[in-house]
């Protein structure tokens, strides 16, 4: 619905100052809260930027501009919480292998995601695929919300000497 390539440079542009400083401002947050505080709030605007990105067509090109930077905010923020989250489901024994498995896990799951979504959007269309997108992000919601509830969650592994 935009058809000003300067425009969505500047998108673009923003969008990644976005990302940049938002993983500082998330790190605070859950440093002063909580790392199950700061995700289920990532995991929140995400699923609502997410399932309401399909409105920005009718909103303008200042709206979409704005959703674009909340998003990458939240992109921002899910990466500078991941340690947060392996620190705590795994303790710091072996913590360097540890995230760097899941960073190899997020890399594998990026290809995947983005061979899914490549066949899918023929099919599905780009609202539907959005709303797939959001729903996986409510998942996250959910599962940040029960995390502590397992014996992973309560971070009780530390490192032995």
């Amino acid at each position: 619905f935009i058809d000003d390539d300067f425009f969505l440079a500047m998108v673009s542009s923003a969008s990644s100052v976005c990302n940049a400083l938002s993983r500082v401002l998330w790190g605070v947050i859950a440093d002063k809260l909580s790392y199950q505080v700061a995700m289920a709030c990532v995991s929140t605007i995400g699923t609502a930027l997410t399932l309401s990105l399909l409105l920005t067509p009718f909103m303008g090109k200042t709206v979409y501009l704005l959703w674009i930077c909340a998003m990458f905010c939240c992109i921002g923020g899910t990466f500078s919480l991941m340690p947060f989250a392996v620190h705590k489901c795994f303790g710091d024994l072996h913590f360097g292998i540890n995230y760097g498995m899941m960073k190899v896990a997020v890399s594998i799951s990026a290809l995947i995601s983005a061979l899914i979504s490549h066949f899918l959007l023929p099919v599905l269309g780009y609202n539907w695929l959005f709303l797939l997108a959001g729903f996986i992000s409510y998942i996250a919601f959910i599962l940040t919300v029960f995390l502590h509830l397992t014996r992973h969650g309560r971070g009780k592994i530390t490192r032995t000497e």
